[in-house]
């Protein structure tokens, strides 16, 4: 593996650490696991919950990993989570999603293949970049006002991949980006918001299902995508597992790599047939 720094890659060396420790853990047993990994610049501290029973010595498990991404800087490790967590049973979900289409990421990722280490975040809706390096050179990003970016620790991963596979939020986070994605690729809309709630997860029915939609540029009636979705796409999480072997992914290869996501499959455009 190619290493990186920190502070080359920001937010994401906590998420590569963060989702490696949730492939440890899923690798023990099946779990529920909510982590935050948090770089304060010298150390590292681990915290959150796992209803796993015996304690991981998780430090010794994945100091290798993070050298590997780390090269030279010395960091310590401190581990707060707490195990044996009990009543953390999930029964019901509620979201809202949001998302833009990102056609011209491919130009940008594709240039930012030119330039050794960045670490940038891009807001399409305001198109806006949030960087820490000179990225004026990038042509795809002539178009964003930049935006400074010093990564001041701490730094704190993300949500998702502080999740354990098992957690029906990450599964149902995971497929809503690939629905959009779909939605997307046929052209039916250049942003959608999908507001999700399930009241009993055990149960996948309309009765336990809210599912609305919202697009502010579409090419045909929100009426119309959202029946379309909910014939086209099963909602029911043994159905989602199954399709994607959901409990053996890993997410590293598209935090390296954001043209790589797992959910970026195009295989209901077909079926999107507009009437």
């Amino acid at each position: 593996m190619k290493n990186f720094s920190s502070k080359n890659l920001g937010k994401t060396f906590c998420n590569l650490i963060s989702n490696k420790i949730i492939q440890i853990f899923d690798n023990t047993e099946q779990n529920l696991t909510e982590i935050t990994v948090t770089d304060h610049g010298n150390f590292i501290i681990f915290n959150g919950w796992t209803t796993l029973k015996e304690n991981v010595n998780i430090s010794d498990l994945i100091n290798p990993y993070i050298k590997s991404l780390n090269g030279e800087r010395s960091i310590n490790i401190i581990d707060l989570i707490v195990y044996n967590s009990s009543d953390k049973k999930q029964t019901k979900l509620k979201k809202v999603y949001s998302y833009v289409s990102d056609y011209s990421l491919i130009n940008i990722c594709e240039e930012l293949k030119t330039i050794d280490s960045y670490d940038l975040t891009i807001d399409k809706k305001n198109n806006v970049v949030f960087t820490n390096h000179d990225l004026s050179s990038i042509n795809s990003l002539k178009e964003y006002k930049f935006i400074n970016n010093n990564q001041n620790f701490p730094i704190i991963s993300d949500r998702f991949y502080g999740l354990s596979s098992f957690n029906y939020e990450k599964l149902y986070d995971f497929y809503i980006k690939y629905i959009c994605y779909n939605v997307f690729e046929k052209q039916l809309s250049k942003d959608l918001t999908i507001y999700f709630e399930m009241t009993d997860l055990d149960k996948i029915n309309y009765d336990t299902v809210i599912f609305n939609i919202k697009s502010e540029r579409k090419m045909t009636s929100l009426t119309w995508m959202k029946s379309m979705i909910l014939d086209l796409f099963k909602l029911d999480k043994k159905s989602i597992i199954e399709k994607f072997d959901f409990y053996e992914l890993d997410f590293e290869d598209e935090l390296l790599n954001p043209l790589s996501g797992q959910w970026s499959v195009r295989d209901m455009t077909k079926e999107m047939v507009l009437f």
